[in-house]
C-alpha cells in the first residue's frame, strides 16, 4: 500500500505543477464566536474571492493552534473554498474566558467532553457567513482533533467528506473508532511513514470502513508539520477534496 500511494502522491503533484498561476493570497481574518455552553472560540476565517463552493472546518490538534494551519487554509481558500480554523476551548486564543485563563491542561473529563459544542459551533458560523454554499462540507481534523468529529451535529449537515490528518488520541494512544466517523463518506487518512500511532489509528478506521483512502508520505511530523515537510502535499490533498466532496443538490 505503502508504495502504490506514495508514487500517486508523486504523480499528483506533477500534474498540478502544470496548472494556472494559483489566486492571491488570501488574508485570514480573526473572527470569534461563542459555543451553547458560553465559550468564546477565536478563529482565523478564510474567504475566496467570489461566491465560495463550499466550506472546510479545519480543526487542529491541541498542540497546534490555528496559526498553524495558516498557509493550508489560504492554500484552499485560493481554490474558491471558505475555510474556518478555530482554537478549540482551552487552547490558543480560545484560552481567556471573561478575564480568566482556561487552559485546556486544567480541564476535568466533563469539560474536555464539551470540546465537541465547538465543531458545532464552527459550522453554525459557516451557515451563517457563506449560506447554502457550506453545504457542500469537507473537514479536516488534525490530530486528537479526530475525537471531536461530527457525531452530534443536530439540526446541521454532516460533513460530505473529511481528512484525518496523524488521527490520534489526546494521550497519545490510538483514538476509538466511534460512530462519528464511520457515517462518513469518503474519508482520506493522510500519515507520515514514522507517525506509528497515527497509522494505528488510521488501521483501525479501514478496518471498520474499508472505503476508506489511507495515504502514508515520506514526511516528518504530524499534522501541520507534514505539509511543511512536503508542500506538494497540500496539492494533492486538495485535488482529493475536489474529486471527492459531493456537490450539494439544488431546489428548482
Amino acid at each position: 500500500m505503502r508504495g502504490r500511494q506514495s508514487g500517486r502522491l508523486a504523480a499528483l503533484a506533477f500534474c498540478l505543477s502544470l496548472a494556472a498561476s494559483p489566486a492571491a493570497a488570501v488574508e485570514g481574518e480573526e473572527v470569534g464566536y461563542e459555543t451553547p455552553d458560553g465559550f468564546q472560540i477565536s478563529s482565523l476565517y478564510f474567504r475566496p474571492e467570489g461566491l465560495p463552493s463550499g466550506a472546510i472546518l479545519l480543526a487542529p490538534d491541541p498542540d497546534e493552534g490555528k496559526d498553524a494551519w495558516a498557509a493550508v487554509a489560504d492554500s484552499l481558500a485560493r481554490s474558491g473554498w471558505a475555510v474556518l480554523v478555530p482554537d478549540l476551548r482551552g487552547t490558543g486564543g480560545s484560552q481567556w474566558q471573561r478575564g480568566l485563563q482556561r487552559n485546556r491542561a486544567g480541564f476535568t473529563a466533563r469539560e474536555r467532553a464539551a470540546t465537541g459544542m465547538d465543531s458545532h459551533s464552527a459550522l453554525r458560523y459557516l451557515r451563517e457567513r457563506i449560506g447554502r454554499a457550506s453545504d457542500r462540507l469537507v473537514w479536516i481534523a488534525s490530530g486528537a482533533a479526530f475525537e471531536f468529529g461530527p457525531e452530534a451535529m443536530g439540526d446541521l449537515p454532516g460533513p460530505s467528506a473529511a481528512v484525518l490528518l496523524s488521527p490520534r488520541g489526546e494521550t497519545g494512544s490510538p483514538a476509538a473508532v466511534g460512530g462519528g466517523w464511520l457515517g462518513v463518506r469518503p474519508i482520506l487518512c493522510v500519515v507520515g511513514r514514522d507517525d506509528l500511532v497515527g497509522i494505528e489509528t488510521a488501521a483501525l478506521l479501514v478496518r471498520e470502513r474499508p472505503a476508506t483512502e489511507c495515504w502514508i508520505v515520506e514526511a516528518r511530523g504530524r499534522g501541520a508539520a507534514l505539509f511543511r515537510s512536503r508542500e506538494d502535499l497540500i496539492r494533492s490533498m486538495r485535488d482529493w477534496i475536489e474529486s471527492h466532496a459531493a456537490a450539494p443538490e439544488r431546489g428548482p
